[in-house]
């Protein structure tokens, strides 16, 4: 029988996991939103090289591509503002779940491997509320 302590880190796991993910799935209107931003923006920057030979002096159409290209790095900037914490969390858990099951497997040596990962599913599907 495992330790319940470990159960319990393998629950607060799962919790997180689902929590973070939740917050992925909530997130992905507004990323696709800046997707279409970010698109809109390249489409723009491509009209304007297509323009370009129509600008009098290069000074002007740097000016103009450097607004979109701030307008490009602005956007991508708030997708990593979103995005990144989330991933970072996600690696975290993974990175977690890994040293935790490492330690399941040198403080339980006399069990499969398969039976700890019953055990501990067991345990997970007893406790997490899955509404």
């Amino acid at each position: 029988m495992i330790n319940k302590k470990y159960l319990d880190q393998a629950l607060r796991i799962r919790k997180d996991f689902k929590t973070t993910d939740e917050e992925l799935i909530g997130l992905k209107d507004e990323l696709l939103k800046v997707n279409n931003d970010i698109k809109s923006t390249l489409d723009k920057l491509v009209e304007l090289k297509d323009k370009s030979e129509e600008y009098t002096d290069e000074e002007t159409f740097l000016s103009d591509v450097k607004v979109y290209l701030t307008e490009f790095e602005t956007q991508a900037n708030n997708v990593n503002k979103i995005y990144i914490p989330l991933n970072d969390s996600m690696e975290k858990l993974k990175l977690e779940e890994e040293q935790l099951f490492e330690m399941l497997v040198k403080e339980y040596p006399h069990l499969k491997v398969e039976n700890i990962v019953k055990e501990v599913q067991d345990y997970l599907r007893d406790n997490i509320d899955f509404t």
